[in-house]
């Protein structure tokens, strides 16, 4: 996985974690049409470097998950790096983050995680590119 990305992949991360955790598998259309410009380039960015499973469905390019490694480096961005055990923080106690397990329905027959895949559904998303 290449962990060198554009603020604009990171942003349309973002985005599509927003999707996915609503039960959304966002097309690249969706996605288009939420940014305000074509994103075409950045989610074949983002595929390559192994942040995003993309699949087709209903003929249509969709995000349906995060790699289980995007899932990690978004929850240290989102939420900051945590202290190894043994390690104290500098900065206090940690925050309190949402819990990041939900597993959601299907879409077009493929199964649809949220962007904190970490239950065995999980799997089933990321098997697939």
């Amino acid at each position: 996985m290449d962990f060198r990305i554009t603020a604009e992949e990171q942003n349309l991360l973002f985005l599509i974690v927003g999707h996915l955790d609503e039960g959304n598998a966002p097309t690249v259309e969706e996605l288009t049409r939420d940014t305000g410009g074509d994103v075409t380039r950045e989610v074949a960015s983002l595929r390559s470097k192994g942040w995003i499973l993309v699949r087709r469905v209903d003929d249509r390019l969709t995000v349906i998950g995060l790699s289980p490694m995007a899932v990690t480096a978004l929850s240290n961005l989102r939420y900051g790096r945590r202290a190894l055990p043994g390690r104290r923080r500098r900065t206090g106690a940690a925050p309190v983050a949402p819990p990041l397990v939900r597993c959601h329905g299907r879409r077009g027959g493929v199964r649809v995680a949220s962007a904190a895949m970490t239950c065995k559904d999980s799997r089933d998303v990321s098997g697939s590119h």
